[in-house]
């Protein structure tokens, strides 16, 4: 029977991946470090990693769709021979050149040709890191997508993504806290900042759009595949993952309420992103983040700086307790005086009839009408 691996990638109804595919690629691509995942308290099973294939498939129909004859990467195992290649710590000019021997010799010496093969192996490298890492490596040929791509030019891929990751926090932390009501549901219930999904690791966190959203990474399933990972720095993966519990803590029914029609209307978002867990006190503390803490300075400084516009964000924001009260006593005593106002101007109103038709009545019954 033949290796669900070996099936192409693109198919004349697209890029589909059946379950069995699905199963395969999860045991070629993390054979160790998804044994560990499944020892999580909720293992992981294909249907936690929906979101991850939805990108998968989104991944290769950017890069291999209409891409003719010259396409490298046409089966999965082509993608899983790639990877084995970054596993075994091969700098990009060697995975290149390893693809460039994998092409049949019967293809054409023609300098066009060749240019368009050596795109195409290129291409090929950086589709694979997308589908490995979920870091968006290079540029989708022919389209237009948001934020800057990475580029990977040298050296090894682990070398590339600890570099990448590694860079020194730099902005200060003295008198910054990460209070419980510090959270998703808060950022946009008061703050007004909305969440924006992404499936790129690189702009977890990073605020967009003016400071009116922040990106969050979508798949915390697919970060438990690399809990026991050493192609991302020591502590990095348990450090994103402590930051989606931080936003989406599991035990705040409201932000439970108000996140479950977010999941259920999109299959781009792993559904476990709500049930991760809670961050304890004691690693809410903003010291103990080493590679997101210069982000989440930001976004929590944009969060305090927001000052509420609406009655709702009035209502939700008690981060000063002295202003809310002062802003709802006042407006309990305008609303009282408004309700009043309306009652006297009410009871002046029937006053002033019920008079008018009390002297109709006495002019219509005096006597000098009866003549």
């Amino acid at each position: 029977m033949q290796s669900p691996l070996l099936q192409n990638i693109v198919t004349e109804e697209g890029v589909k991946i059946h379950a069995e595919t699905k199963r395969a690629l999860l045991n070629a691509f993390w054979p160790q470090d998804l044994q560990a995942a499944e020892s999580f308290q909720t293992p992981i099973t294909t249907s936690n990693l929906d979101s991850y294939f939805t990108t998968y498939v989104n991944q290769c129909n950017a890069y291999l769709s209409q891409r003719g004859s010259l396409v490298i990467t046409r089966t999965h195992q082509d993608i899983v021979d790639i990877i084995f290649d970054f596993k075994n710590d091969l700098n990009r000019e060697q995975v290149h050149a390893n693809l460039l021997k994998s092409i049949s010799s019967d293809v054409s010496d023609s300098p066009e040709i060749q240019c368009k093969i050596e795109a195409n192996s290129s291409r090929a490298i950086d589709l694979a890191v997308r589908n490995f890492l979920m870091m968006r490596i290079g540029k989708v040929p022919h389209s237009i997508t948001s934020g800057t791509p990475l580029e990977w030019t040298h050296g090894t891929l682990r070398q590339f993504v600890t570099n990448h990751f590694n860079v020194p926090q730099e902005l200060s932390y003295t008198g910054i806290k990460l209070p419980r009501t510090f959270n998703a549901h808060s950022l946009e219930r008061i703050g007004g900042v909305k969440i924006k999904w992404t499936d790129n690791l690189a702009d977890h966190l990073r605020m967009l759009d003016d400071d009116e959203r922040v990106a969050v990474f979508a798949h915390p399933s697919f970060l438990m595949l690399h809990s026991t990972s050493d192609f991302f720095p020591q502590g990095f993966i348990e450090e994103t993952l402590r930051t989606i519990k931080l936003l989406f803590p599991a035990n705040d029914k409201p932000l439970q309420k108000w996140v479950r029609p977010l999941l259920s209307s999109t299959d781009q978002v792993d559904s476990r992103i709500a049930t991760c867990g809670t961050l304890r006190s004691e690693l809410r503390h903003i010291e103990k983040f080493s590679y997101w803490r210069d982000r989440l300075i930001i976004l929590k400084e944009v969060f305090d700086e927001a000052e509420p516009s609406t009655l709702s964000q009035w209502w939700w924001d008690r981060r000063k307790r002295v202003q809310w009260y002062t802003f709802w006593i006042a407006v309990l005593v305008l609303t009282l005086g408004l309700i009043f106002g309306i009652i006297q101007s009410t009871f002046t109103i029937l006053q002033t009839h019920v008079t008018l038709l009390q002297a109709q009545n006495d002019q219509t019954s005096s006597p000098a009408n009866i003549y």
